[in-house]
């Protein structure tokens, strides 16, 4: 069980690049099945001697041909390889390029016989892939905690400084209150004090300061 051949595509005509490691024609099974390809989708076909593996992003598409025996997974792992291959190293070029050229074969021919070799072997660079992603979120969820951990402490001595601001303005407004309290009585004892000065004044001024037109007219009328 082996992949037989590759192709680099692009806008489903232009042949980009390819690589087979047998005399088959299979370039017209390619060009039959380019126009068919859907954006975002691994799809794969077969007949009675192969399988057609089919994967394409933005106007790009990824085709390798393998036998009836190879796992569908490792032929799409390999698409992905070459996938990530283009992205890292010619995603400039691919752009305008109508060819990628010998160096970008041999990379191919690489990665195809890594996996004819050893189709699980992938799986080991998957998974330590997946524990450095995991490592990196962690790394990243601790930070992200650590400094939400410094703004709480931010926020901690910002309302306790809150907290003594409200504190000292109760007191303020209590020592206002107590002083308008006292102010109150004072005005109240001052208009009382005014009050009963003005009643003497008014009594003086019709009894006489020493009330006695008041004891004359009751003496009168007893």
């Amino acid at each position: 069980m082996s992949l037989r051949y590759v192709v680099v595509a692009k806008d489903k005509s232009k042949i980009l690049a390819e690589y087979a490691n047998d005399a088959a024609n299979n370039l017209s099974a390619i060009q039959n099945i380019l126009p068919k390809i859907q954006e975002n989708r691994r799809r794969y076909y077969e007949d009675e001697q192969c399988r057609v593996y089919t994967y394409s992003t933005g106007n790009i598409q990824y085709i390798c041909i393998s036998d009836k025996e190879y796992k569908p997974e490792a032929a799409f792992r390999f698409l992905a390889a070459i996938q990530d291959l283009v992205n890292r190293e010619y995603s400039q070029e691919i752009a305008t390029a109508l060819a990628l050229g010998a160096p970008f074969k041999k990379r191919m021919q690489t990665l195809m016989e890594e996996y004819n070799q050893n189709p699980e072997s992938d799986k080991a660079k998957a998974i330590i892939a997946d524990l450095t992603e995991v490592k990196n979120a962690t790394v990243e969820n601790l930070n992200t905690i650590l400094d939400r951990n410094f703004h709480m402490d931010v926020i901690l001595k910002k309302s306790e400084g809150m907290v003594g601001i409200s504190v000292k303005y109760k007191k303020t407004a209590n020592e206002y209150k107590m002083a308008m309290m006292r102010r109150y009585m004072c005005c109240t004892c001052v208009m009382i004090l005014i009050l009963i000065v003005g009643l003497w004044l008014l009594v003086s001024f019709i009894c006489g300061f020493d009330f006695s037109s008041c004891r004359k007219t009751t003496q009168f009328h007893s």
